[in-house]
């Protein structure tokens, strides 16, 4: 996530002319205790016949691309568009990492970006109920206080 016109980018240049593009954006690690989502901003620079490809995976941590559980193909269009990812609780002490994997044939690929990735975990239900509870006593001892003063 950086300035105005600052993101990501890169083109069919990531192979030589007739190669195949295979160029991944991996993240730190980050926890996996809890559930989450991983969302980030891609576009495309659409000129005919040229389209782009995104795949999107996690690994249990490892960096290596070949770690990656890889999703199906996806085609960009021109605009930023938001893609959302979730992830699975894990338990204690785990971690993972997210990688976004530019790909397809550098002849038919033109240009991408990405821009603001993020994860986020999901709060566990004993965090909400929590939360409840806090409110629900605030709730109380305000009621208590004005009880007193009449």
């Amino acid at each position: 996530d950086g300035s105005g016109g600052g993101y990501v980018a890169a083109n069919y240049d990531n192979a030589a002319a007739g190669g195949f593009v295979n160029n991944f954006l991996i993240t730190p690690t980050f926890s996996t205790e809890s559930a989450g989502t991983v969302s980030f901003f891609a576009k495309a620079d659409i000129l005919d016949p040229y389209y782009d490809l995104l795949r999107v995976g996690f690994s249990s941590g490892d960096s290596s691309p070949f770690s990656f559980s890889l999703s199906p193909a996806v085609t960009l269009t021109g605009d930023w568009v938001q893609y959302t990812f979730s992830y699975a609780a894990a338990g204690a002490g785990s971690v993972a990492r997210f990688a976004i994997d530019y790909t397809g044939w550098a002849n038919n690929a033109n240009y991408i970006g990405i821009d603001t990735l993020s994860v986020t975990p999901v709060p566990e239900p004993s965090t909400w109920a929590l939360l409840g509870l806090g409110l629900a006593c605030m709730a109380v001892v305000s009621r208590r206080r004005t009880a007193v003063q009449l």
